[in-house]
């Protein structure tokens, strides 16, 4: 009995293309059984490994065809129905409770989020109004009464002495009681 290897390219060092007969020949050779893959292996100079996926490829193409013939769709093909209705049921709500946020400041974007929507989380509807999910939450901290307080007599010695820097207001300011840096003085 005589071999004969169809092999269509070679590529680099030791890539080899083969082409679809030759691929079908071999993976019928290992469906028949008549010897062994490692034996089948031998002979035509390919890794074990790639004869099973070629023989696993052709039965699943065959289920494939027989399985279009009897009018029906293979399993890759027909959609979760379950899924689908799911995905559905969530676009609607999501349409449903954002129809009315097309131009909006973030002001009135964070109005329009509901933190207790039932099937929405709030990182969603911050994702559907187009609004960084921090900015929902972030609340600026604002002025401190010290603060406050020591805005007052820095206006009131600017009055007095317009022409002190950072360096003699924080002087000025120690003077009075104040535990402070330059930097805040600066800011």
């Amino acid at each position: 009995m005589q071999v004969t290897i169809v092999r269509e390219v070679t590529v680099g060092q030791n890539r080899k293309i083969h082409t679809a007969e030759f691929k079908s020949k071999v993976a019928m050779e290992a469906i028949r059984g008549d010897e062994t893959i490692s034996n089948i292996a031998k002979k035509y100079e390919i890794h074990p490994n790639q004869i099973s996926i070629w023989k696993t490829e052709l039965i699943e193409g065959a289920n494939n065809i027989v399985d279009r013939k009897r009018g029906k769709k293979p399993a890759s093909e027909e959609p979760d129905r379950e899924e689908l209705l799911k995905t559905i049921g969530q676009l609607n709500v999501e349409n449903d409770s954002l129809k009315k946020n097309l131009a909006c400041s973030v002001e009135q974007k964070n109005v329009l989020i509901n933190p207790e929507h039932a099937t929405l989380s709030v990182s969603r509807q911050c994702e559907l109004l187009e609004l960084p999910r921090l900015t929902y939450t972030f609340q600026p901290a604002g002025k401190t009464l010290l603060n406050l307080e020591l805005m007052v007599r820095l206006d009131e010695e600017e009055s007095r002495h317009p022409f002190y820097g950072y360096r003699k207001m924080t002087e000025y300011l120690s003077e009075c009681g104040y535990q402070i840096n330059r930097k805040r003085v600066s800011r």
